[in-house]
């Protein structure tokens, strides 16, 4: 009697969302070919040989155009922040949560406004002002004349 197939084990943890089919050392691009969709925006996680690395999918395109998401089955050119080598796995991480940083009180400072002292301008007294009427007024302009009236017996004829 035939023993039917051993089923296998599935792995715990993460599944896989791509693979890496190759790499371009000199510009950190990898070209990664997709088991599921994968967006601008999403955390990865890579790992290498090495150990592995977590970033943000800043910069995908596919045929030096840049997308914004792919789909399961695309090969598209992610850009990376460290090494990688053919065959590394891709796996999407989970967004890490910004630190809470402990809420202090904020110390009572007093603030005084810094304004340029004021400078006191010395009024003249009244009774040293001068009267309107004392004040030297500039002469007045002579009248204009008016011009003469011509007539015939003003007008020169030529003789030729």
């Amino acid at each position: 009697m035939k023993k039917p197939p051993a089923k296998k084990k599935k792995a715990s943890g993460p599944k896989p969302i791509g693979k890496i089919t190759h790499y371009f050392g000199k510009i950190n691009v990898a070209v990664v070919k997709l088991s599921a969709p994968l967006k601008a925006g999403d955390h990865i996680l890579i790992r290498t040989g090495e150990g592995e690395f977590t970033q943000k999918v800043d910069s995908m395109q596919v045929n030096h155009k840049t997308i914004l998401g792919a789909r399961k089955g695309s090969e598209i050119g992610l850009k990376i922040s460290k090494k990688a080598k053919e065959g590394d796995l891709v796996f999407k991480a989970e967004q890490p949560q910004p630190e809470q940083l402990p809420i202090m009180p904020i110390p009572k400072v007093e603030y005084k406004p810094i304004l340029p002292q004021r400078i006191e301008t010395r009024k003249e007294p009244e009774h040293r002002m001068v009267p309107p009427h004392i004040i030297p007024q500039p002469p007045p302009a002579p009248p204009r004349q008016q011009p003469k009236p011509r007539g015939y017996n003003d007008v020169k004829f030529l003789k030729f």
